[in-house]
């Protein structure tokens, strides 16, 4: 068997990577992080793009879930961290991560 890394081959069998980031960070997920939490929660489309984008450094802090591959990003869940007020470096799980989407991974054999 040839060794695929001296051919120039890569390994495609492998599923997609899950990467946990901020929203603030990648605003691409923006809408399909308030639709994912509508699914669950219903509220306007407005009132949840604007709860989500007060995200920053600082808190509320919105993390998202998200299943990336060679030809597609997924997102599959979101987190809210919120700050304890009187207490400015500590904080809460305001939301915990919702996980709405079910997805699979090829065998890996």
């Amino acid at each position: 068997m040839a060794d695929s890394s001296s051919s120039g081959l890569q390994d495609t069998t492998s599923g997609p990577e899950i990467i946990i980031i901020p929203l603030h960070e990648d605003w691409r997920y923006l809408e399909d992080c308030a639709k994912l939490l509508n699914s669950e929660w219903k509220r306007s489309m407005e009132a949840r793009l604007h709860s989500l984008r007060k995200c920053s450094d600082r808190f509320p802090l919105s993390l998202v879930m998200v299943s990336t591959s060679e030809r597609s990003h997924k997102v599959l869940g979101h987190s809210r961290l919120a700050s304890i007020p009187g207490r400015s470096d500590d904080c809460y799980v305001e939301s915990g991560m919702t996980i709405i989407q079910a997805f699979s991974f090829p065998d890996s054999g």
